[in-house]
């Protein structure tokens, strides 16, 4: 063969080992990258996990807040029974307050008509 095509085979030889080392190099660089979108992949699967947990606490709260809330109705009718009664309660004080204020001036009456009379008793005496 010729020098120059053993030349020409050589340069071709040169130029696809050149090629193939890029390639190799590429390849790397695309499992480098692979496995950084596997990371990735795997963080963004543990963010998700979160959010499902965080997810299911509040609508576990939520359900607790309905529960809650559906009470109110029950509690301000318990609030305006309990005020009806307390106004009812208030009347029958001062009526009784009332009651006593008389009998009080019925006893301070009686007690000086009964002075009056020991008074008196004793003068006849």
């Amino acid at each position: 063969m010729s020098e120059q095509l053993l030349q020409q085979i050589l340069t071709e030889l040169k130029g696809i080992k050149t090629d193939q080392q890029s390639m190799r190099i590429d390849i790397q660089e695309l499992k480098i990258d692979v496995q950084e979108l596997k990371t990735s992949q795997q963080s963004m699967r543990v963010d998700i996990q979160e959010l499902k947990t965080g997810q299911q606490k509040l609508e576990a709260e939520i359900i607790e807040i309905k529960k809650d809330t559906a009470l109110i109705p029950f509690i301000q009718q318990a609030i305006t029974e309990a005020s009806k009664e307390i106004a009812v309660a208030s009347e029958s004080v001062r009526h009784i307050e009332g009651t006593l204020t008389d009998h009080e001036t019925i006893i301070d009456m009686l007690s000086r008509r009964s002075l009056e009379q020991e008074a008196a008793v004793k003068r006849i005496k």
